[in-house]
């Protein structure tokens, strides 16, 4: 589960998360000074039976994006 790992924030949104039910796409709010561990966040996504794709961070205004690995098939 996402808002158990140690950096999100779990004061923000519902436990350190927000999800669009439309796109699927998830915002997890990071504690001040903390820096976002993406493979598990990765392991969260997919545990929870969704498909982890890709992360996006701000760095100076710019938008970045971050893939995660893709998962083996069975």
């Amino acid at each position: 589960m996402l808002g158990k790992l140690d950096f999100v924030d779990r004061s923000r949104f519902k436990r350190g998360v927000s999800m669009s039910v439309k796109t699927q796409l998830l915002t997890v709010a990071i504690k001040e000074g903390k820096e976002p561990d993406l493979p598990s966040m990765g392991k969260a996504v997919d545990r929870a039976g969704y498909v982890a794709v890709e992360a996006y961070s701000l760095d100076i205004g710019k938008l970045k994006s971050h893939p995660f690995k893709k998962k083996k098939q069975d």
